[in-house]
């Protein structure tokens, strides 16, 4: 949507702004720039994941990402607890696996400054699923021997 703006402007001010305008061409630009940037900024929902538990404990995993009306898009995480992650995204699904099976990891979802969800992970499994509310239902998770698959 910005790039429409900045092109818009572009036209501007190569065919029918005259030269000596400057202030106003600058102006216009400002303007639309500053617009769509404030239109991409409020259509952005956060979302939080808050990985906690032993720390130390080290983790990997996938996040599916979930926008209105647009495909889901994956992102690759790994890190150490504690660890904190904000997504640009109306809801999200992550698939988390703790390098080791010994030790516990807690993965949070917050949505707006609350608490969605919480997992524990449990021994002797690895994998922890955790999806906030959104296109795929309730929010909710799950502990897994094995990698699980998106539905």
């Amino acid at each position: 949507m910005a790039g429409l703006f900045v092109f818009l402007t572009f036209v501007c001010y190569k065919s029918w702004m005259p030269v000596p305008n400057l202030l106003i061409r600058f102006g216009v630009f400002a303007s639309a720039m500053l617009w769509a940037t404030s239109a991409i900024t409020a259509s952005a929902e956060m979302t939080e994941l808050v990985v906690t538990g032993d720390p130390g404990q080290l983790f990997s995993g996938d996040c599916y990402l979930s926008e209105l009306n647009r495909p889901l898009k994956r992102h690759r995480i790994k890190g150490r607890v504690p660890a904190h992650y904000l997504f640009p995204a109306t809801a999200f699904r992550c698939n988390l696996e703790k390098k080791s099976a010994k030790g516990q990891l807690i993965a949070t979802v917050i949505r707006k400054g609350k608490k969605e969800y919480a997992q524990k992970s449990r021994y002797p499994l690895k994998w922890v699923v955790v999806q906030s509310s959104g296109p795929w239902g309730r929010a909710g998770g799950g502990t897994f021997a094995a990698r699980p698959i998106l539905k």
